[in-house]
């Protein structure tokens, strides 16, 4: 159990840390400004929209599929590695 525990723990960490990192890159671009920061300001925009309308559709299916949250954690991760793979 505490090895499972510390691996929540430390999977939290590095995605506390990647999430910073890539908010740190697109302020960066937005701070640059012309057609890279609008170019980006239109990205984030989009990004969360589809993210939005993305995790919408996974909570209902889950609720209504019934599962629990820890069937669920295993799709994340592979949205993320995408997600920073768009960044680049």
């Amino acid at each position: 159990m505490f090895k499972l525990w510390l691996a929540l723990v430390f999977q939290s960490a590095r995605l506390g840390v990647e999430v910073q990192s890539v908010i740190a890159l697109r302020v960066l671009r937005l701070a640059g400004g012309g057609a890279p920061g609008l170019t980006e300001a239109q990205l984030m925009v989009t990004d969360k929209m589809a993210a939005l309308a993305e995790a919408q559709v996974a909570a209902a299916s889950a609720v209504l599929n019934r599962q629990k949250p820890q069937d669920r954690q295993a799709g994340h991760e592979s949205v993320r590695k995408a997600s920073a793979c768009k960044q680049k």
